[in-house]
């Protein structure tokens, strides 16, 4: 199980095991991506004892699994003991078909979040699992990971400028690693320092603007204004912040309308102009996680916070902070 919030990471270590296969040209053959959240044990029975085709392994990659049985917030008391029992027999299910899979499948199950120990399909997979942890990476553990991605680049960077790079941008390391390939070329060669970097990068709110959203869409209220207030103070007025976030969320409603509708990343990435693809997965994994009303909740707050603004009601700041407390609250 590869589980944490370092998707950048997450998606390195299921690179390693699709290289792993030998497929070669047969890779889309023998690879699948599965939707845990939704999958039913009989489906994902038919998935795993699949053969490979041409290729000695198949690759099956089910997201949101582990997440459908972590504790979520309590119900009626009424209900209680009957989901209790439910989930433990479907994780039990589960846990079954993964002990069993045929060893010419490697399934690997994806967490985007923490994993606790009390998550009753982790406690029935027993000893059947290795877990890997991919936590955010900040402080000294992040400035290690800026130096040694420089280095694998055949680049150099001083103790100060990963310093920087690390407060500037923080943990998202698609945002990360598409900055410190900019600044490779830049440097040409030349260490990068504290007055390269403060040439090449300011901080970008399109880019900054995704950390709000996964906190807004998360329900983490709190998070959601730290990273307003970090946009405010860099001097980006609130109505640009409005204005980024409708063309987030109406980039994501795209993204989820073409999904539903059988397109895959590339068309996205074409129908919305998507240059990087740190935005494209993160514009991917917010699509798959709004529901439908969602999208419609988000923009009459967005509406509200603007003609409140406009209008006087309320002083910006205030207008903003209400507005992230309430985009926070909508499921």
């Amino acid at each position: 199980m590869l589980a944490g919030e370092d998707e950048y990471s997450i998606n390195l270590a299921l690179e390693d095991f699709k290289a792993g296969l030998g497929a070669g040209d047969l890779l889309d053959a023998n690879y699948t991506r599965v939707d845990g959240e939704k999958i039913t044990p009989p489906d994902l029975e038919l998935v795993v004892s699949a053969s490979p085709f041409l290729s000695p392994k198949r690759l099956v990659a089910v997201y949101g699994l582990m997440e459908r049985f972590e504790k979520r917030s309590p119900r009626a008391k009424s209900r209680k003991q009957k989901s209790r029992q439910e989930s433990k027999d479907l994780s039990g299910s589960f846990a079954k078909i993964i002990a069993l899979k045929p060893d010419s499948t490697e399934l690997v199950i994806v967490a985007n979040t923490s994993i606790t120990g009390k998550n009753p399909l982790l406690e029935a997979l027993g000893g059947n699992i290795e877990i890997r942890k991919y936590p955010l990476l900040t402080g000294e553990r992040l400035e290690q990971w800026i130096a040694e991605r420089v280095a694998s680049n055949g680049g150099e960077i001083t103790p100060e400028g990963a310093q920087i790079l690390s407060r500037q941008i923080g943990p998202d390391l698609w945002a990360m690693s598409n900055e410190i390939e900019k600044l490779l070329v830049y440097a040409s060669g030349e260490k990068i320092d504290a007055e390269k970097i403060n040439r090449m990068i300011s901080i970008a709110p399109e880019a900054n603007i995704f950390h709000m959203i996964d906190a807004v869409v998360a329900g983490r209220g709190a998070v959601a204004e730290v990273e307003l207030n970090s946009l405010l103070s860099n001097g980006i007025p609130p109505s640009q912040v409005i204005a980024m976030l409708a063309r987030q969320v109406r980039m994501i409603s795209i993204a989820q309308d073409m999904l539903k509708n059988g397109f895959n990343a590339a068309d996205i990435r074409k129908r919305l102009d998507i240059k990087h693809d740190f935005v494209l997965q993160k514009t991917l994994r917010k699509a798959r996680a709004f529901s439908g009303t969602g999208a419609g909740s988000f923009y009459a707050l967005l509406v509200n916070a603007e003609m409140d603004i406009k209008t006087g009601r309320l002083e910006p700041e205030l207008a903003m902070t209400v507005l992230v407390e309430g985009l926070s609250r909508v499921k």
